[in-house]
């Protein structure tokens, strides 16, 4: 794997655009050839995936934070496999997440012509396993991230730095872990999200779009937004982008998302909007259109009865 050094790469990207835009103490240069030794010592961290060992990678950011003054949280999904994240503050406009992971796949090296750990620097180019995918990326967002911290000035929006284990073995001690270890109310909605997408599939099935969209309306008007939202003001409106806020921002994109692509047989120009606009600010899914993503399947093992009854015992009693 090669990747043309920072001076030559993040210069012309969204990342570096930002950076230019909001850095004043320190110039764009200068912090492209620190992102080079960066690079350069983040892809001698051995993260290989299996096994993964992603807490090395947490280590690198938080001797990297620490020298800078930042506040960071991390935690350990399983022995050895970290993740961490960082918030700068900003005023009310949408959050900016820089996401990445931390793992890399395997790599042969009687492929290769260098140590795939090595992280050398070679004819304008840094080689090593992970400086494409994903280690380069994660050092523009360091770059970008550091930038805006260092130039002191107040920004109109908070940016996450947010850094996964296990993306290349599924995201089950990374991304999936931080997402399934979240609040009952959260497990409750997905709950409720996986078992919609069960009866909504079954009405299409058997040619009822009345019924899947009796079953959308009721999810989105008395669970999603009247329980759910309403229950998890607080969550979002505090000021500290904790753990428990990036679930509530996660579980809400997730509903939204699903219910955009559920919607979009009986409503496709609503859908087809609501769908876009979520992908085209996080990247995710097919951002063309909703008509061209794969319509969603359900995923029995987060789907609770007994919570989704508890539930409905409390909005019961709320309702009388």
């Amino acid at each position: 794997m090669t990747l043309r050094l920072f001076r030559n790469n993040l210069g012309s990207g969204v990342l570096a655009s930002l950076l230019i835009l909001f850095s004043n103490a320190v110039t764009a240069q200068s912090i492209e050839d620190e992102a080079v030794a960066w690079l350069q010592d983040f892809i001698r961290v051995d993260t290989v995936n299996p096994p993964g060992n992603e807490t090395r990678a947490v280590e690198f950011y938080r001797e990297i934070f620490d020298a800078e003054g930042i506040e960071y949280d991390w935690v350990e999904s399983a022995p050895g496999r970290g993740n961490i994240w960082a918030r700068l503050e900003g005023g009310d406009e949408p959050g900016l997440m820089l996401l990445q992971h931390t793992d890399v796949v395997p790599a042969d090296k009687e492929f290769w012509t260098t140590d795939p750990l090595s992280g050398e620097l070679r004819d304008g180019y840094i080689l090593g396993r992970g400086a494409r995918d994903m280690k380069g990326t994660g050092i523009a967002h360091l770059a970008t991230f550091l930038g805006l911290h260092r130039s002191g000035r107040a920004l109109n929006r908070d940016v996450v730095f947010l850094a996964t284990a296990d993306e290349e073995a599924g995201g089950f001690y990374g991304a999936g872990w931080l997402i399934e270890n979240r609040p009952e109310i959260d497990r409750w909605i997905i709950s409720k999200l996986s078992s919609l997408i069960k009866d909504v599939d079954a009405a299409y099935h058997t040619y009822e779009p009345t019924r899947a969209g009796r079953a959308i309306q009721e999810f989105v008007n008395d669970h999603l937004s009247n329980w759910y939202v309403r229950l998890c003001r607080r969550r979002f409106w505090k000021g500290d982008y904790s753990e428990d806020k990036i679930a509530a921002y996660q579980t809400l994109y997730t509903c939204l998302e699903v219910v955009a692509q559920l919607a979009s047989p009986i409503a496709p120009f609503y859908s087809d909007k609501l769908y876009t606009d979520l992908a085209s600010i996080s990247g995710k899914g097919n951002t063309t259109s909703v008509h061209l993503s794969d319509f969603p399947t359900v995923n029995e093992s987060v789907i609770d009865t007994d919570l989704e009854q508890r539930m409905d015992i409390a909005l019961s009693l709320i309702h009388i």
